[in-house]
């Protein structure tokens, strides 16, 4: 009678589900970006593919990196994983560590959130056998079998056939009519009903000139005095009204955009501003006024607009008018999520007067920046998607002093920035003293 094979019965926890895996002698787990592994993994400590347990006659081996942390144990004995790297125990090569796994020992190995506990057991369950497949079988045989024997089928077959070739010849010169797309008018008047413009002032009427006794004299005895010919200087009229600049404030949308952007005079708000949109604006709104660079510590006029930017797009409502850049419309709704942060740390006082929920609080206020961002990306490339570790320091004032990468696998350094640069503008609830820091993952892909 031979023996059982053992089974390694590996239980696997990552973002809150579990799940359970059972390798024989000839299994191999794989871990790594590609998502064809067993499991998928981010971050650069991984490769894009990597056999973290594989089998070695009875026994099983586990190849892990040197940035996992767990423990193994056997009877009441616990060893650390780190400790046996630290004492060089274990052999290693590439970054990568060795340790036999044999009967009667069990333990645990964390990966970055994700959590593995592995046991070598003397068999798997019967819910985990997996279900026996005929590989002789194949839907192809099939058809070629009933079309050889059925004469019925020979039939329906061949008519299907023609009637795709008839279908086929019909439509070779069908052109699909073009997508009609919305003219500059009805993009401006969207454009239009997020501003808000400042109310018009007035213009102080004319104070009329009454002239003296004296004047009438004077002027009664020049009428016989013979016109010179010298001609009198211009004088400006009493009521002329004096030259306005114009106020950012009144241009509404356009200021908040114009406000932060330093480009050249090619940019799309110039081209905007020539194309008469800023009058169109100013004529929305009578009872409140737009003002620019004012702080604020709640929600402020320019975070609805990006709000509003990042579901719809600024993109989408000016359209091609404004760039040559081709972009590719979105099927799916994009997301910037963020499971948990990775980690808090900073003074007493800090800690103490930052909560873990106040600093998720501000980064969902801040979402729709950081989606807007990732959305005109996401057009240009469809595949786009990637996670970023980004520590960011807190001042007391509630102010960001420093912002820093930590690990990205987006592959876009532009993007990259642009999110930095978004973030140092994050406003956090003053505190009396102390600073924090933070790292938060951000995760960017489509649903």
């Amino acid at each position: 009678m031979s023996k059982q094979t053992p089974v390694l019965h590996l239980r696997i926890e990552q973002d809150g589900k579990v799940t359970h895996h059972y390798l024989k002698d000839k299994d191999v787990f794989t871990i790594g970006r590609d998502p064809h592994n067993n499991l998928t993994l981010f971050g650069d400590d991984y490769p894009k593919k990597h056999a973290l347990f594989t089998p070695n006659g009875r026994t099983f081996l586990l190849h892990f990196p040197a940035s996992a942390d767990g423990e193994i144990q056997s009877r009441q004995s616990r060893l650390k994983l780190s400790d046996l790297v630290e004492h060089e125990l274990l052999p290693g090569k590439n970054g990568f560590f060795t340790l036999h796994i044999k009967p009667g020992k069990l333990g645990y190995v964390f990966l970055g959130d994700t959590r593995i506990d592995f046991v070598i057991e003397a068999k798997a369950p019967v819910a985990a056998v997996q279900k026996v497949y005929f590989e002789g079988f194949s839907p192809w045989r099939v058809f070629l079998k009933h079309l050889q024997e059925d004469a019925l089928f020979k039939g329906i077959v061949t008519i299907l056939m023609m009637l795709n070739i008839a279908l086929l010849f019909a439509l070779k010169d069908y052109k699909p009519k073009p997508k009609p797309r919305k003219s500059l008018a009805e993009r401006r008047a969207r454009i239009v009903k997020l501003a808000i413009a400042a109310p018009k002032i007035p213009e102080p009427k004319p104070t009329p000139v009454v002239p003296s006794n004296k004047t009438r004299e004077e002027n009664a005895g020049k009428k016989d005095e013979p016109e010179k010919a010298k001609k009198p200087k211009s004088a400006k009229k009493p009521g002329a009204t004096p030259k306005k600049k114009v106020n950012p404030s009144n241009l509404g949308v356009l200021a908040l955009i114009g406000a932060s952007n330093t480009s050249t005079n090619n940019s799309s708000v110039e081209r905007l501003l020539s194309s008469k949109l800023a009058a169109d604006l100013s004529e929305v709104g009578k009872s409140q006024k737009l003002t620019i660079g004012s702080k604020s510590t709640g929600s402020t006029d320019t975070d609805a607009l990006l709000d509003f930017m990042s579901e719809s797009g600024i993109d989408d409502l000016i359209g091609d008018d404004l760039g040559s850049t081709e972009s590719i419309s979105l099927s799916e709704k994009s997301t910037v999520s963020i499971d948990k942060l990775e980690s808090v740390a900073g003074s007493k006082e800090a800690i103490g007067a930052r909560t873990e929920g106040s600093l998720r609080d501000v980064l969902q206020q801040n979402m729709g920046r950081l989606t807007y961002i990732y959305n005109r990306y996401l057009k240009q490339d469809p595949d786009f998607r990637g996670l970023m570790r980004v520590k960011v320091i807190i001042a007391a004032n509630g102010r960001v002093s420093s912002v820093e990468l930590m690990s990205s696998n987006m592959g876009n350094p532009r993007f990259e920035q642009e999110i930095l640069n978004a973030i140092k503008r994050f406003r956090y609830e003053p505190i009396s003293s102390g600073s924090l820091e933070v790292i938060y993952p951000l995760s960017f892909y489509k649903q």
